[in-house]
Order: C-alpha cells, then sequence, then structure tokens
C-alpha cells in the first residue's frame, strides 16, 4: 500500500503543481506587461486547507471589470489553466448563475484534472461570491477530481487610480499536497504561473483584444 511518506519526489512535484493550478485558475496574477498591477499576495495552510489573498489594480472602470469577472462562458479566454467554463443555469438572472469550472495542471509527466460547479452570489457591481456545490446528478467527468471545499470572493472599489480587486479563497483540494512545501509550491505558481491573467482582464474590460499564448 502506498503512503504518502513512500510518494515520489515526483509525485510530490506533480500534486503541488495541480493545487497550485487549480488556485491559479481563480484568481488574478500578476501581469508581464500592462497598467494593471498585482499589489500583494498571500498565500497559508491550515490543516489540508489552502487561503489566497491578493490585491490587484486594473486600469479599467469598475463595471467592466465587474462584468469580465462573472463571464464564465469566456472566463477560460483568461488563462490557458482552464480547459472549459460555462454557465449551467441563471444565464439570464444573476441571482441564480450556477458555473463550471475545468482546469488541468501538469507538472513533469503528472497531470491533474479538476471540476467546480460554483453557485454565484452576486452584488453588482461590488461583490461576487462563489460557493463549490456539488455536482449535478446528471454531470459526467470521467478520471476528473471535484474540489472537496471551496469559497471564493472579489471585492471590487473604484479608485483614482483604477479598479482595485481585493481577492480571497478558502480551498481544500480533491489530493494529498506535501504540508512542507504545498504553501511555496502554489505561491510560486500564483506568482508565475498563470502569467498576466490580470492583464487580459484589464484588456477585456477596455474592449482590446486578448491573446492567449
Amino acid at each position: 500500500m502506498t503512503t504518502a511518506a513512500t510518494r515520489t519526489p515526483t509525485f510530490t512535484r506533480a500534486v503541488c503543481g495541480a493545487a497550485a493550478a487549480l488556485l491559479a485558475a481563480t484568481c488574478l496574477s500578476p501581469p508581464t506587461v500592462s497598467a494593471a498591477e498585482m499589489l500583494s499576495l498571500k498565500v497559508k495552510r491550515e490543516g489540508q486547507r489552502y487561503f489566497v489573498a491578493s490585491h490587484a489594480r486594473i486600469d479599467a472602470p469598475i463595471e467592466a471589470v465587474y462584468n469580465v469577472l462573472i463571464d464564465y462562458d469566456r472566463l477560460h479566454e483568461l488563462t490557458s489553466t482552464f480547459e472549459e467554463t460555462r454557465v449551467v443555469e441563471g444565464a439570464e438572472d444573476e441571482a441564480q448563475r450556477l458555473v463550471y469550472l475545468r482546469a488541468r495542471g501538469c507538472v513533469a509527466f503528472f497531470c491533474k484534472t479538476i471540476v467546480r460547479y460554483d453557485r454565484l452570489e452576486l452584488e453588482r457591481p461590488r461583490d461576487i461570491v462563489a460557493v463549490a456545490v456539488p455536482a449535478p446528478t446528471s454531470s459526467t467527468e470521467g478520471d476528473s477530481e471535484s474540489v472537496a471545499y471551496s469559497y471564493s470572493h472579489w471585492e471590487l472599489s473604484e479608485e483614482e487610480d483604477g479598479t482595485h480587486v481585493l481577492y480571497s479563497m478558502e480551498m481544500e483540494p480533491p489530493f494529498w499536497v506535501p504540508p512542507l512545501v504545498g504553501p511555496w509550491a502554489v505561491k510560486r505558481k500564483l506568482a508565475s504561473g498563470a502569467g498576466d491573467a490580470a492583464q487580459r482582464v484589464e484588456q477585456r474590460a477596455l474592449g482590446l483584444p486578448v491573446v492567449l499564448d
């Protein structure tokens, strides 16, 4: 029987990468070249749960930024981490919106596919809350795994220098992550892996072309 103590270093790096990819898929990440900027990023772990807090500035109107963040039918176009995102229920009713996310994370030759159904709680144009809920009974996801727990909150404010986005997330991955290297790997992935997600949010909010590398 394989235990946590006997897992290989490759597997350790792999699950860290998969967990980080899952977190990066729902968090604004530092841009490469843009007026958008990441002002702070913190990651910590308590037990099996990860906590992420970030503060980003987007040089675009608050209403436009809000519309980009809740457009789950096109959210996968902003980061290569997402394989698919879409609105499942409530496309015309923001109060009843259910969304689907499918993310893929790989390190070395090990990959994980993660799926999540989120129920959104929206307060235009300042608050977005996403709470993971059980998958519909009709869903079939093959070899993918669902998160054990996930709660995300985006808080938008309009300041003189643009729209500020405070983001917080509490998430429990559906697989084991080494406790000593987990937070380091997750923060490193968020800081460099998703790269220019904030830039793409800004570009779309300003009506500019968005190119996914």
